[in-house]
């Protein structure tokens, strides 16, 4: 044991001798010795350093090194301890006492600071950097480069891209492009995230590098370039790589017959948690496997757990596949269970319409009379329309986002990552919106949609009266954000939450898909719900401005933009008392119809000017 000892003394001694040539005592070849030995060989190494610095005394890199040697030999990065942490802190303040101007030295000391405090510490620094000291200048790009990463780490994505910028401009041979995009995937731009990844997209890289990227690639839908990016990766073999999301790109890419090779691996590497793997290989062979395989592969995955499956989805999926697949218990048990959920969704509107019942009945027993809108429409029209917008939304989620269901009820079912401007956004606003335009245009007549057309010459005022009204709003609306960024609160990206739709539908689909839709249907048959249904049936058993309130508060939530709450409820006001002065819904389409089209072509314009 002394004798072995002795040996790695020597070798210690030995390295001494050759990194003194370079007047730099390298700590990670220390640390890896200690890391192999023990902490046995730790005073050794540190008295090593110090005969260095005293016959050195102006070598700041060799003091920089002993600081980082301390920082890191008794690191656990499975506990992430390190029992000289306070030997490691007071260290780096003795360096910068012995070295106060030095850069290197004065960035160093961001390894002890966090959160707000680094990044007030570095941005003095940046002060001088931009001064042009030169104690600190040539470190320039290393301020900048800690200053990205540090707004990130607090969440201050436009900081962080800024800074990471500067960095990158310093030092050409820097590349920051996967913070920056995932910056910009934060902030929404994903355009200019699929950009800073493309271009600097190098095979040089790590295989940690090129794997982040492939998987942030993926997640924006450029999976030619992610497809790239991991085969680059996969040609360091010591290095994890995510095989799922190989796969996924490969499926996305347009080459699924590759791509089941790489679930088998995922599937071979680890044999716990292995939940979403089974659900990842099911998903591929349902859709591109042999009847056989999907059957292997539900029962694999399904077998483990009733919530693997729970609303039956998959298995209505293999029935499709392989007719001849057998039935199960559980199976059985998976569809009694969608059917009972739509039936909840079914007796879920009586939540709200109950009290509405009741409490009309109880005014009018006191003398209250209501004045209908309509004659046709009542609660009973009310409550299944709320019924099936329940079962359109949950509906299009079985079917388009079936793993995000399954997550809440089995949380080993890892929630699926999609960028807001998506192929994936795309579909799901598309068979919504169709869905419902469905479902509203069952509630019409025949006759109606022809008295109603017939009738739109007489209604040119109102028309026009609904198109400058959507402009007045549109103005209010920019004060009230003016006014919360005078208040510091900031401003949500873009006009309204149907950016994200009108985006994904126009870079997926043709734009006048997304005009069709966002512009002309949408606002037809949300004003047919709110000011024609809804506002007509709760209008015949209250108080009209109540009513009004009612499907305003009501138009606002299912929107699902908390900030925009205050102008979507101005708008549905205004919307539901033009209906009930006008006896027509014609200036609500029309005020509708204008402000979808302005927020229609300003992110239009926007995206194409990004681009």
């Amino acid at each position: 044991m002394r004798s072995a000892r002795n040996l790695l003394l020597l070798m210690l001694l030995f390295t001494q001798g050759v990194l003194a040539q370079t007047n730099v005592l390298d700590h990670k070849i220390f640390v890896s010795r200690i890391k192999t030995a023990g902490d046995s060989l730790y005073g050794q190494v540190l008295n090593i350093y110090a005969r260095h610095l005293r016959a050195h005394p102006e070598d700041y890199k060799t003091a920089l090194e002993r600081c980082r040697f301390i920082q890191t030999a008794m690191y656990d990065e499975n506990e992430e301890y390190n029992p000289n942490y306070d030997s490691a802190l007071a260290c780096a303040e003795q360096l910068l006492r012995t070295y106060p101007m030095n850069g290197e030295v004065a960035i160093y000391q961001t390894e002890y600071l966090y959160g707000d405090s680094v990044i007030s510490y570095l941005e003095k620094l940046k002060l001088n950097v931009l001064a042009k000291d030169p104690w600190i200048e040539p470190w320039g790009w290393q301020v900048s480069e800690k200053l990205a990463q540090a707004y990130f780490d607090q969440e201050q994505w436009n900081n962080a891209v800024t800074e990471a910028r500067r960095a990158m401009f310093a030092n050409d041979t820097l590349d920051l492009s996967l913070l920056a995009a995932q910056c910009y995937k934060n902030m929404g731009e994903e355009k200019s995230a699929r950009k800073s990844l493309i271009t600097n997209l190098d095979s040089t890289e790590t295989a940690y590098q090129l794997a982040e990227k492939g998987k942030l690639l993926l997640s924006l839908d450029r999976a030619d370039y992610a497809i790239k990016a991991f085969r680059w990766a996969l040609r360091d073999t010591s290095a994890y790589i995510d095989y799922g999301a190989i796969a996924r790109s490969l499926m996305q890419g347009g080459q699924p017959e590759q791509a089941r090779p790489f679930l088998i691996k995922a599937l071979n590497r680890f044999t716990w948690q292995q939940t979403g793997t089974k659900m990842n290989l099911l998903e591929y062979d349902l859709k591109y496997g042999t009847a056989d395989s999907a059957r292997m592969s539900y029962e694999r995955f399904a077998g483990d757990a009733f919530g693997n499956d729970a609303y039956g989805i998959y298995r209505l999926r293999l029935l499709w596949k392989d007719p001849s697949a057998p039935w199960h218990f559980l199976d059985i048990a998976r569809i009694l269970f969608l059917l009972f959920l739509f039936a909840a969704l079914w007796l879920i509107p009586y939540l709200w319409i109950l009290p509405v019942y009741y409490a009309s009945q109880r005014l009018v027993a006191r003398g209250s009379i209501f004045t209908a809108l309509d004659h046709r429409w009542g609660l009973r029209h009310f409550w299944w329309i709320c019924a099936i917008y329940l079962w359109v939304s949950v509906g299009v989620n079985l079917v388009l986002n079936y793993p995000a269901l399954l997550h809440y009820v089995n949380e080993e079912i890892p929630e699926p990552e999609s960028a807001a401007i998506s192929l994936f956004s795309a579909n799901v606003a598309l068979y919504f919106f169709s869905g419902m335009l469905v479902a509203v245009l069952l509630f019409l007549r025949w006759r109606e949609v022809k008295i109603f057309v017939r009738r739109l010459p007489a209604q040119r005022m109102n028309i026009l009266v609904g198109v400058g009204l959507a402009f007045a709003i549109r103005v209010g609306h920019a004060i009230f954000e003016a006014l919360l960024r005078q208040l510091g609160l900031g401003a949500e990206k873009g006009l309204l939450t149907i950016n994200d739709n009108i985006l994904s539908i126009n870079q997926f689909y043709h734009p006048l898909l997304g005009f069709l839709f966002v512009v002309v249907l949408v606002p037809i048959y949300e004003e047919v719900y709110f000011r024609g249904i809804m506002l007509s049936a709760t209008a015949r058993h209250m108080r009209f401005w109540l009513a009004n309130l009612f499907q305003a508060f009501a138009f606002a939530l299912v929107h699902d933009s908390p900030r925009n709450i205050p102008f979507y409820i101005v708008f549905a006001l205004v919307a539901g008392y033009a209906r009930t002065r006008t006896h027509s819904i014609a200036l609500g389409i029309s005020m509708h119809i204008t402000n979808n089209l302005i927020a229609f072509l300003f992110i239009v314009f926007k995206d194409s000017s990004l681009g």
